[in-house]
């Protein structure tokens, strides 16, 4: 019966596949173009400000069963949030840009514990228990002006709108024309 089973497999066909010829390219010498010398703007990350920031933190962990000994209790910090918000500004004469003089800075995260600990049965094994506890809290940062000093700069956004007198009434404005500008700069995160 096994011999009938085996005459009946058909070979398997291999299935078509269209390929393509890949040309080669050439690595000629590219010519590079002359340009006016100028300042580059290049972002290169800075330190802003390295404060110590000190976050009372309390928390009840329940253990189960309950613990006779604690063995070892290892800790690790995770930031979730780092927010610095721009509280006063003062203005780079000649530009569309405000120096930031102080700020808050927000931050946010947990403490993970890994507690190991032993029960009150004899012979029994140690236990483990991991618990995040959350924190947060914010600090006031302020920024030397100094010539150099690292202080983070925002651009300006403005709308400017210029509106005409209805010559009807020669009291009010005219509803249906007005010219305005937008200028909308996108600041980073600092």
């Amino acid at each position: 019966m096994s011999e009938q089973f085996d005459s009946q497999i058909q070979p398997i066909q291999p299935c078509p596949v269209t390929s393509t010829e890949q040309i080669p390219l050439t690595n000629d010498f590219t010519q590079l173009i002359a340009t006016p010398v100028t300042a580059p703007t290049i972002k290169i990350p800075v330190v802003l400000a390295e404060p110590t920031l000190q976050i009372v933190v309390e928390s009840d962990i329940t253990l189960t069963p309950a613990a006779t000994e604690i063995k070892r209790v290892k800790k690790h910090v995770f930031l979730n949030q780092v927010k610095l918000v721009p509280v006063n500004f003062a203005r780079i004469a000649g530009t569309d840009y405000f120096r930031v003089t102080r700020a808050k800075l927000f931050v946010a995260g947990h403490i993970r514990k890994n507690i190991e600990y032993a029960s009150s049965a004899c012979s029994g094994a140690l236990r483990d228990r991991i618990a995040d506890v959350p924190f947060s809290g914010f600090t006031d940062l302020t920024f030397p002006q100094t010539i150099g000093g690292s202080t983070p700069i925002l651009g300006i956004s403005e709308f400017a709108e210029a509106n005409f007198l209805n010559e009807a009434t020669q009291m009010d404005a005219r509803l249906d024309k007005a010219f305005f500008q937008n200028l909308v700069k996108y600041n980073e995160q600092p």
